[in-house]
């Protein structure tokens, strides 16, 4: 079976464990004016946890690089220029960002056919309402990664997502369970499910306390990456299991100059 790069898996964790850390230790500081200023950086430093996934991926990487830098200008415009109104880069960002776990997920994780439409719906619902980007990547970044993840929720649970998608893609489907290749990368997918609910959860407390709204940002940032570079080494990885067997194959195939003509 193929493996990761070693190092971005490692250089991750460590700079993962790091950071939790020296962000639960910084809550008792939370009502000086040095936290509030800790929390803005920090919500632009954990950007760097996009790094890994930028480096894995194969066919998403402009993509990954654009939104981390449209949410790059739009955390720097809302923390540090008064002056400029937040809200059109905000509804971008969260544009962007359902667009891109929508692609992740639908079009390269589930391999569903005639994405493209539900994609630009996503990013369409996410930008103009302001609980759409939770609809959105609570469909695709919690939902159906907890349902590919358990086996238990296989039967009803998929049938009710093929028949959504159906509905959305206007005649598109998901492919079966069993073809999509998934069975080996039980453990990672629960990684990236509990890291994707981890940011939703993060994301509710920052709504839920305004001293702690940037704050949890920084988690909700750093565990929605994380996710994202779970998925995209998933991809990755059953991308080199499907060419090492297609090489395989070419190869165990006997050649037609190993044929001699008789008579």
């Amino acid at each position: 079976m193929a493996s990761s790069p070693s190092f971005l898996w490692e250089g991750t964790l460590v700079a993962l464990g790091v950071f939790v850390v020296v962000h639960l230790s910084l809550l008792a500081a939370q009502d000086t004016d040095e936290f509030l200023l800790y929390a803005k950086i920090a919500e632009l430093a954990t950007h760097l946890f996009a790094v890994p996934a930028i480096l894995r991926s194969r066919h998403m990487r402009e993509q990954i690089l654009i939104t981390v830098i449209v949410s790059l200008v739009f955390h720097s415009i809302d923390s540090f220029f008064e002056d400029v109104n937040p809200v059109p880069y905000q509804r971008l960002d969260l544009a962007m960002s359902t667009a891109l776990i929508s692609t992740v997920f639908l079009k390269f994780l589930c391999r569903t056919e005639h994405v493209m439409g539900i994609i630009v719906l996503f990013a369409g619902v996410a930008a103009s309402f302001e609980f759409g980007n939770m609809i959105s990547v609570g469909i695709t970044g919690t939902v159906l990664i907890l349902i590919l993840t358990f086996p238990c929720l296989d039967q009803a649970a998929y049938k009710v997502v093929n028949w959504l998608v159906f509905v959305l893609t206007f005649g598109g489907k998901a492919p079966p369970k069993s073809e999509l290749k998934l069975k080996d990368f039980r453990g990672k997918l629960s990684l990236a499910f509990f890291a994707q609910l981890l940011s939703v959860v993060f994301f509710f407390v920052g709504r839920a306390s305004d001293g702690l709204a940037r704050w949890s940002h920084g988690f909700w940032h750093t565990f929605a990456f994380l996710a994202l570079f779970v998925l995209v080494d998933v991809v990755a990885l059953r991308e080199d299991e499907e060419r090492k067997l297609r090489r395989t194959k070419k190869l165990a195939r006997p050649s037609r100059t190993s044929y001699k003509l008789l008579g």
